[in-house]
């Protein structure tokens, strides 16, 4: 069957002909600028933007490399909740410790037809409490060098710093917001700003930035009164950190799929997992191995996005017209039932797998398929299961009604996580400005008695988040020529030559260079760092293949330049990623239009 541009064989009794009206979660997007995009998604499949310049690591890289796959990902912090009401535990995947915290009152935001705002890597949750209006979000990532919290509040100030410029943003001309400062309540080292909305009314950000064993923790509250902002500080006085992973809890686990989708899920910690390629689904699924039930598995998985005219045709119709059609060759098939939660509801039907045999602990006497539809997304759900164990299967299908399913690209990533160890966060504030020849730009260091030119015809600012880093000056794209590019700059102590500046970066460099070949599916190629002399530049070369599927297109070569000059103190990073037949000579004439001028840049 086909499903969105993909084609496999048909697995027997699993997904038939209504799936040709979803469009794969993955499919590429064919434009009139195709072979810039197309260098866009392989920037984005690697994850390179950044990554050697700003330090940036795979949040779930040690869970992802256990996964097995790039296309398949299980991201590290989870949520439990405890005996204690109002009593959540945080826990990092991997780590002998867990967190408790007392948020007694709070409730998860789902709001239907809106992506939840945590969904990305480092979230734990995004809650908000119906009373007092107060909104809680927390985050914990491990940052390379972070030996304590004022290590924590310098990772995280290019994220607060933006977080204040998106509020004034949003209250516009409707009132004022004030600067970040930091304060001291109950003894913690807190940054805060106010906001006065005459729509919204007044409202207070506190942030709180923990340290504890290699991890920066982001605890983030709005509050809209003095008596909201106590009760955030009792919650800060809460938090506790305790010894050992938890045991017999039900944790809610995050899933990623083809780097697009990501799933989260309570189920038992105890329960392992593991990665199943499709069929069903054309990036396959995550498969939950049950420690204690008689259920031989419990498999979710994406299946893609119902285009907007297909959504209004009801979901339980189409399981219905799929139950029958495979009605007529099945001995039993029930009639379409339906769990249902916040924002969505399972619709499932079971049939019979016989021949069974009560005596064979591998004997399975029924098969439930099941389909969800998180605002647009169609994800689908696959156990099997006996008599004596109904009420499982019912619990874990009502466990998947509870799922939250989002675009993992709507949220990620964030300032914070692109920029480098806080320890080389040392150079002064980056200035870009124009000269008086077309497409060639400045760049100057403040407080630095010299600047840079180089020539960027046709190139625009995109989104990568670079712009945000403080060791970076500019992330741009040429949508003609499709090379992508950041430039960023870092005061180093040593170096003294660009041959210093490239063994500064080597072991980030391979690094990076593993990290993408470990994300990279079997389809895919990734060779070694090479070093590459251009025009009397030494430069390091990695060339990838990355899978047709998810290029969008034809075998494509594609080369990630890193060119590592020194100049008075600095080591500069330059970093290219284009397709090596069609950009190479453009890329060489952006290296040698690189110069240095001894002196301040005019006024």
């Amino acid at each position: 069957m086909e499903i969105g541009g993909y084609k496999g064989a048909e697995e027997e009794m699993i997904f038939s002909s209504w799936l040709g009206d979803i469009r794969e979660v993955i499919r590429p997007r064919q434009t009139a600028a195709a072979r810039a995009i197309r260098i866009t998604r392989l920037a984005l499949l690697f994850g390179v933007v950044l990554r050697v310049a700003c330090g940036l690591a795979w949040a779930s890289e040690e869970d992802a490399s256990k996964s097995g796959t790039a296309s398949f990902r299980v991201f590290p912090n989870q949520v439990f909740t405890t005996g204690k009401p109002g009593q959540l535990g945080l826990y990092i995947g991997g780590e002998d410790w867990h967190l408790l915290i007392d948020m007694p009152g709070y409730e998860r935001i789902s709001e239907v037809g809106k992506p939840p705002e945590f969904f990305m890597p480092e979230h734990f949750l995004f809650m908000r409490h119906p009373a007092s209006g107060t909104t809680a979000s927390i985050l914990a990532e491990k940052v390379p060098g972070a030996d304590g919290e004022r290590a924590c509040r310098e990772w995280h100030a290019p994220y607060t710093s933006k977080a204040r410029d998106q509020t004034a943003r949003h209250v516009g001309n409707r009132g004022t917001v004030g600067k970040v400062v930091e304060v001291e309540r109950h003894g913690k080292r807190l940054q805060v700003f106010d906001s006065e909305d005459r729509q919204f009314g007044p409202r207070q950000a506190i942030f709180w930035f923990p340290w504890y064993r290699g991890h920066c923790f982001d605890i983030h509250f709005n509050v809209t009164s003095p008596v909201a902002e106590e009760e955030a500080l009792k919650i800060f006085d809460s938090l506790t950190y305790v010894p050992g992973k938890p045991v017999g809890v039900e944790i809610s686990r995050g899933f990623g799929f083809a780097g697009r989708t990501l799933m989260r899920l309570s189920v038992p910690i105890a329960w392992q997992y593991r990665h199943r390629p499709g069929p069903p689904g054309p990036v396959g699924g995550a498969e939950l191995l049950p420690s204690s039930t008689p259920i031989a598995s419990f498999l979710v998985f994406p299946l893609g996005t119902r285009s907007p005219g297909v959504r209004e045709r009801s979901l339980h119709d189409e399981v219905e017209a799929n139950r029958r059609s495979i009605e007529r060759r099945m001995q039993f098939v029930s009639p379409v039932r339906q769990v249902c939660s916040t924002g969505t509801c399972v619709y499932f039907f079971d049939l019979s797998v016989g021949p069974f045999l009560s005596s064979d602990p591998h004997s399975y006497e029924y098969h439930r398929q099941g389909w969800a539809d998180f605002d647009g997304r169609i994800m689908g759900l696959s156990l099997l299961y006996r008599d004596d164990s109904k009420e499982d299967a019912q619990r874990m299908t009502e466990a998947f009604s509870r799922a939250q399913v989002a675009d993992l690209a709507v949220s990620s990533p964030r300032p914070a996580a692109t920029c480098s160890n806080p320890a080389a966060l040392s150079a002064g504030k980056k200035l870009v400005f124009t000269t008086g020849q077309q497409g060639q730009l400045g760049l100057h260091l403040e407080g630095e008695d010299w600047h840079l030119l180089v020539d960027m015809p046709g190139f625009e600012p995109d989104d990568s988040g670079a712009a945000d880093c403080t060791d970076v000056f500019l992330g741009m794209s040429n949508q003609s020529t499709g090379i992508k590019v950041s430039v960023a700059a870092e005061r180093v102590d040593g170096p003294t030559d660009a041959e210093s500046c490239r063994r500064h970066y080597a072991t980030r460099l391979q690094q990076t260079r593993d990290a993408i070949a470990r994300d990279t599916p079997e389809s895919g190629i990734v060779g070694p760092v090479v070093d590459v002399e251009m025009n009397g530049k030494i430069v390091q070369l990695v060339k990838a293949r990355p899978p047709k599927s998810q290029v969008g297109g034809p075998d494509v070569e594609v080369k990630l330049l890193n060119w590592f000059p020194y100049y008075r103190g600095f080591c500069f990073t330059f970093f290219l990623v284009f397709q090596a037949a069609e950009a190479e000579k453009e890329v060489q004439r952006f290296l040698d239009s690189v110069t240095y001028v001894n002196h301040p840049p005019p006024r």
